[in-house]
């Protein structure tokens, strides 16, 4: 049996200052844990089951600069967005050796995704005061499974195809991130929702000479 866990937390500060007298400032954060184990149950199966835990936060704001040199001639903030999202999931995979030259492979993920403490607060020109909107909090489950096959008709060669499902929520940057660049806006989505997608696969890997390998997806 062979264990790996995994543990860190990652920081950002990114930042942008215009000639046109806005300053956008993003700092965000990830914490992220996992553990993976891999077991031979047998000659014939290998078994790898895991868990994968990520807590993303951002904290958005834009404000008009006095002059746009100094990131520290802030005279009004214009608006801000801020929110969290969580990620959790559990997978398994079963290598099955079928064959010395033939092997099935069998998985399944498990996915959690929601969002909380999404807000949103802007300078309202009519009332001369800051109004503050409070995003809904969301949450979605997904199950994905997974199968691929691998053949190896002769030493060189190497037939592969899988099939199977994949889950992916939008990030807090995703949500909760506006950023300029040049002349372009680029405005986080609080009403983004996950993505669902089905693939599969079919490729095969030729060894030519030594040094050489050739593969067509």
């Amino acid at each position: 049996i062979y264990l790996n866990v995994k543990l860190g937390y990652d920081v950002q500060n990114h930042w942008y200052a215009s000639e046109s007298g806005k300053y956008s400032t993003t700092p965000s954060g990830q914490f992220w844990t996992g553990v993976q184990s891999v077991i031979s149950l047998s000659e014939e199966h290998v078994l790898t089951a895991g868990l994968d835990y990520r807590l993303n936060d951002v904290d958005f704001e834009n404000w008009s600069l006095s002059n746009w040199e100094d990131i520290h001639s802030r005279t009004k903030k214009n608006y801000s967005m801020s929110g969290e999202v969580g990620t959790f999931g559990l997978y398994v995979q079963d290598e099955w050796t079928l064959l010395d030259n033939l092997s099935l492979f069998l998985g399944a993920r498990m996915d959690y995704w929601s969002t909380r403490d999404g807000t949103h607060t802007f300078w309202d020109s009519g009332s001369s005061s800051y109004i503050t909107e409070d995003f809904s909090t969301e949450n979605e489950n997904a199950f994905s499974p997974k199968a691929s096959v691998v053949y190896k008709p002769v030493e060189k060669t190497t037939l592969r195809a899988s099939v199977g499902t994949a889950f992916r929520g939008p990030t807090a940057n995703d949500l909760y991130k506006d950023w300029s660049y040049g002349s372009k806006l680029y405005r986080g989505n609080p009403d983004l929702t996950p993505e669902n997608n089905f693939a599969w696969e079919v490729g095969v890997e030729q060894k030519a000479w030594e040094g050489a390998i050739v593969k067509l997806t």
